[in-house]
């Protein structure tokens, strides 16, 4: 069995939270997890034809940041190694770094140069839980 597990959301900072939203990143668990995209198309674009971005195991402490690189590499464009890693993956619909297969060579090195990027992302993330366990205190 599969489901989504929660939600990270990148857009504009405000005084009151997060608003603007254009890019939401939904954590799937399974057999593996995995994060997928949705998002504004008019503000940010995939590399290639990325759906789904699976980390090496359900601890790697690179997973959110290989997805954000995926999902969203307009906010890593000084990155240097960002063109060839785009060119190498143009034709790939899914990066799966627990099998290793169809990674870049330089990826490690985009993942280094990304993280200064990925550490002033605003970067807010949900819980997915039952509603009731939400709510649970709040008056009705």
């Amino acid at each position: 069995m599969a489901g989504y597990s929660k939600v990270y959301f990148i857009g504009n900072e405000g005084k009151d939270g997060l608003n603007d939203i254009y890019l939401e990143i939904w954590q799937g668990e399974g057999d593996k997890r995995w994060y997928e995209a949705k998002y504004d198309e008019e503000k940010l674009n995939r590399i290639g034809s990325i759906s789904s971005v699976v980390p090496s195991g359900i601890d790697d402490p690179n997973g959110l940041l290989d997805a954000c690189i995926a999902f969203a590499p307009e906010l890593f464009e000084d990155c240097p190694s960002l063109s060839n890693v785009s060119k190498e993956l143009e034709n790939q619909n899914m990066l799966d770094f627990s099998t290793g297969r169809h990674i870049p060579e330089e990826w490690d090195s985009l993942r280094e140069e990304a993280r200064q990027v990925f550490d002033k992302i605003p970067l807010y993330a949900a819980d997915i839980v039952p509603y009731n366990q939400y709510t649970v205190g709040e008056k009705h």
